[in-house]
């Protein structure tokens, strides 16, 4: 699914990028991670700020270790909650 028909997707609902993306349970595989992520960057805006949120429970390999890590090879910096706990909802944003 990811990766497929995405610009085609993006340029016809809001050709400039969207300023939020969110996803829920979508991270369920470790070795999808990296086209989650591909995605999820077609499909943000170029603009400081615009936000990649998921929401996932960890199975399947993946850790928040591991998507941490492919968020920062897309530019994203991951928003850690002030409180310490996410509750399953990690929060990525383009540089400020």
């Amino acid at each position: 699914i990811w990766g497929k028909r995405v610009e085609e997707f993006r340029e016809k609902w809001e050709p400039g990028g969207f300023d939020i993306v969110m996803g829920g349970d979508i991270a369920y595989a470790q070795e999808s991670l990296e086209i989650l992520f591909q995605t999820a960057m077609v499909l943000l805006s170029t603009k400081n700020g615009s936000t990649f949120m998921l929401s996932f429970v960890f199975r399947g390999g993946v850790t928040i270790e591991n998507v941490a890590d492919c968020a920062k090879k897309h530019s994203l910096e991951w928003v850690a909650p002030k409180n310490g706990n996410s509750e399953g909802v990690y929060v990525f944003r383009r540089g400020q």
